[in-house]
């Protein structure tokens, strides 16, 4: 993979709650605390990106996602409270950018031509998506614009079986890309992550089941041995508006979210294997650093 340039990461999914978003914003933070430089753009009307790096009375102030893709607005990259990530919020609450879509010539490519001009900027781009069953334009603009393509499940029957829908989804994608002889090289990777595990005998069958099933179906498409556990820090770091990994920084615990951020992260991204979060947690918890902490 070229690291000259941001590396593209989009969170997707066939259906909502699995936590996208979740780790879009943590991501994004662990990214940053690594010393990286990071840009995350909200393709999810629901904006809950937007509103954990913005004050929500300021998402309508101001160049959004919609100026962004229709106008060319680089004046929509938005600093944050956040040191170290940008962010492009989503002000398209009455979805007028699927209308425009439908009217342009090569609809697809309008977020990767966008991004390719600030790709020099930064380290990593993180695309925060909708959970949609693949009719939105807006997901498959994630999808062409990306290098790697992060699909979370919950460990239960009912998430897995919705597994092959967002595979198709990504398929009919790069099939797409290829057919125009873009992408046949080397297609966005796609990685699934489970996030909730637990202890529980149905956790396990269904996570064994998962990595039997999705594990090796095509080159480009694994599941990723590092887990998210079910632990309160990951509701608990949207309602205080800062990243698991600074609530719960210690390494006593495998289970603490630092170590597990590092362990997806370093997975993703192995040429980033050597950055790890203690120096910038630590000085954050003890107030020694200016957090992020949106008022």
């Amino acid at each position: 993979m070229n690291t000259s340039y941001a590396v593209t990461l989009s969170l997707v999914s066939s259906k909502g709650g699995v936590g996208k978003s979740t780790w879009a914003i943590n991501g994004a933070c662990a990214f940053a605390d690594m010393g990286l430089r990071v840009l995350c753009v909200d393709l999810d009307p629901q904006q809950s990106l937007s509103k954990f790096f913005c004050p929500p009375q300021d998402i309508r102030n101001g160049s959004g996602l919609y100026e962004f893709l229709t106008l060319g607005e680089l004046s929509a990259i938005r600093s944050t409270h956040f040191s170290g990530v940008s962010v492009i919020v989503n002000n398209d609450e009455s979805e007028r950018l699927n209308l425009w879509l439908a009217e342009q010539f090569s609809a697809a490519f309008t977020l990767k031509n966008m991004l390719a001009r600030v790709r020099d900027r930064y380290d990593i781009i993180i695309i925060d998506t909708q959970g949609k069953d693949g009719r939105g334009q807006l997901q498959e603009l994630a999808l062409v614009a990306s290098d790697i393509v992060v699909v979370p499940t919950t460990p239960d029957m009912i998430s897995a079986q919705e597994l092959p829908r967002v595979i198709q989804i990504y398929s009919n994608v790069v099939r797409g890309l290829e057919a125009m002889g873009i992408g046949s090289e080397q297609p966005p990777v796609l990685r699934i992550l489970v996030n909730r595990e637990d202890h529980t005998t149905e956790t396990r069958n269904a996570i064994a089941s998962i990595r039997k099933n999705f594990g090796a179906i095509a080159r480009h498409i694994a599941v990723l041995r590092a887990t998210i556990p079910q632990r309160v820090v990951w509701r608990q770091c949207i309602s205080e508006r800062r990243p698991a990994h600074r609530i719960e920084y210690g390494r006593e615990d495998v289970r603490n979210a630092l170590p597990v951020m590092e362990a997806v992260v370093h997975e993703l991204l192995p040429h980033y294997g050597d950055l790890t979060l203690d120096g910038t947690c630590k000085a954050a918890a003890s107030g020694k650093e200016g957090g992020p902490d949106v008022h």
